[in-house]
């Protein structure tokens, strides 16, 4: 039969499509196996009709969108992959190549030289996008370290910054009564500015290969982890006594000229004194050795430090507030009173993972060397620092 219709199609090739097409209708009708070819296009077209109809009227349940949405943000990459993808010596997946290239022009633009790695911007036009494991990796740091810092839940600002950042300061202006006749003064206040420059922090993150490849999500544990390192490093920065350096910020006991003495309420008056008080919150901010002293201090009907305030003030008790010589031959404990939202801590917007496959695989283990880039500063006025024993 086909060999007819292939016949008849060469030889009458005058016709309109359409006339061809009824006559090889007729001619197909003439034989039992036409007849069968078309009732088979019949019903393919009949069957093919109501699938069309159905495809229209069909609306997915929410169920089925949902699912359809894991399954798209099961594809995109998690910081895990990533990792793993450093430790095999691969490339990066293309959607994390993305934010990579978003942190290491952050970094670039900051004056830091970046190695290979990956590189993490902390703030990115993507993080929006709940559907993206990196985007949801990056907020989950973000509100762990500033859930972390003790200096944050004191009322310290933290920001993120790009490039040279300089924070202004100003002496305040002065105002005074006069005659009515009489000049007024001069009482503009002076400016200055204190620049910030990026600080290296570093950290080694050690994680089991393992656990690195398993299907459940471990970016959660990697981003709680590097936020708590993180968060150590800088508190033990802000609050330390180390020796100044130009690799690491002065704290508040670095360079000593604070005050010494007997942990007493008269002692904490007199730094309530060094304070101008200008009705913004203050608070103490001490060693733990120092809050059991002084919960056993009577003030009254209760001690100085009583209901969760040290002489009427909040405060925090972390041993990030180091012990600090008073004299050759005698040490005391740190404690800091002041206005905490006048001080300022700074993060470059990314943080760096460099890979080290060697050291830890005998223990078939992955070793990251994390970089992260802090500053801070703070206006000394707002604050008073004493070594009390």
């Amino acid at each position: 039969m086909e060999r007819k219709i292939e016949f008849w199609n060469k030889k009458e090739t005058g016709l309109t499509r359409e006339e061809r097409r009824t006559k090889l209708r007729e001619l197909m009708m003439r034989s039992e196996s036409g007849r069968a070819l078309l009732e088979k296009e019949a019903a393919d077209a009949v069957k093919s009709e109501k699938e069309k109809s159905e495809f229209r009227s069909y609306t997915p349940s929410e169920t089925t969108r949902k699912k359809k949405i894991d399954r798209e943000s099961e594809k995109r990459s998690k910081i895990s992959d990533c990792l793993l993808n450093m430790c095999n010596n691969k490339m990066l997946p293309m959607d994390a190549s993305i934010f990579d290239a978003e942190g290491n022009d952050i970094l670039e633009r900051s004056g830091i030289n970046t190695g290979f790695g990956l590189h993490i911007p902390l703030e990115s036009r993507y993080l929006g996008a709940k559907t993206i494991p990196i985007a949801s990796f990056i907020d989950k740091y973000n509100k762990a370290i500033r859930n972390r810092l003790v200096l944050t839940r004191l009322g310290a600002e933290f920001i993120h910054v790009t490039g040279r950042s300089v924070i202004p300061t100003y002496s305040g202006s002065t105002t005074t009564w006069e005659g009515e006749n009489v000049s007024a003064g001069n009482g503009k206040g002076t400016f200055s500015k204190k620049e910030l420059t990026p600080k290296r922090i570093t950290t080694k993150l050690t994680v089991s290969r393992q656990l690195i490849a398993q299907n459940g999500n471990v970016d959660d544990f990697i981003a709680s982890d590097l936020a708590e390192a993180v968060a150590e490093a800088v508190e033990g920065a802000v609050l330390g006594k180390h020796e100044h350096t130009d690799t690491k910020p002065d704290g508040f006991f670095t360079g000593g000229g604070y005050i010494t003495g007997t942990a007493t309420l008269s002692s904490l008056f007199e730094m309530e004194e060094k304070v101008k008080n200008n009705g913004m919150p203050m608070a103490y901010c001490l060693n733990p050795t120092l809050e059991r002293i002084f919960k056993s201090i009577e003030r009254g009907k209760g001690t100085v430090i009583y209901a969760g305030a040290c002489d009427d003030y909040p405060y925090i008790a972390t041993d990030a507030v180091p012990s600090v010589d008073i004299d050759t031959s005698d040490a005391g404990y740190g404690i800091i009173f002041g206005r905490w939202s006048d001080l300022v801590i700074a993060q470059w917007g990314a943080i760096e993972i460099l890979i080290n496959p060697y050291t830890a695989a005998i223990n078939n283990e992955m070793e990251f060397i994390v970089n992260a880039y802090f500053d801070f500063t703070f206006r000394s006025e707002s604050f008073a620092v004493a070594a009390l024993k």
